[in-house]
């Protein structure tokens, strides 16, 4: 009876072991991962009313001076992308 006491132990001692050892890199690595995966840049076209000119922006505005503009407040992935959108933008050729 005393012996199978210790081999349960023993086995909880090893597996706790084996969680450690593969557990910990995994998460090390994940924590590496997400960062890189969640620094994707976005660009917005933006334009401020008293001036009237519009300007290509990677962060989303917070003042209330900037207005986002094009259709319905789109997302572009690329600067590529945002400035071809801008040259289409009604409101950013009008003076």
């Amino acid at each position: 009876m005393w012996w199978g006491d210790v081999f349960k132990a023993l086995q909880v001692v090893a597996a706790a072991a084996l969680w450690r050892s593969t557990m910990k890199p995994s998460g090390a690595l994940a924590g590496c991962i997400v960062p890189a995966v969640a620094q994707t840049t976005t660009y917005y076209i933006v334009r401020n009313p008293t001036t009237r000119h519009c300007r290509i922006i990677s962060q989303r505005p917070v003042s209330h001076t900037e207005t986002i503009v094009g259709p319905n407040g789109v997302v572009y992935k690329t600067h590529t992308e945002a400035t071809n959108a801008m040259r289409a933008v009604k409101v950013c050729h009008e003076d």
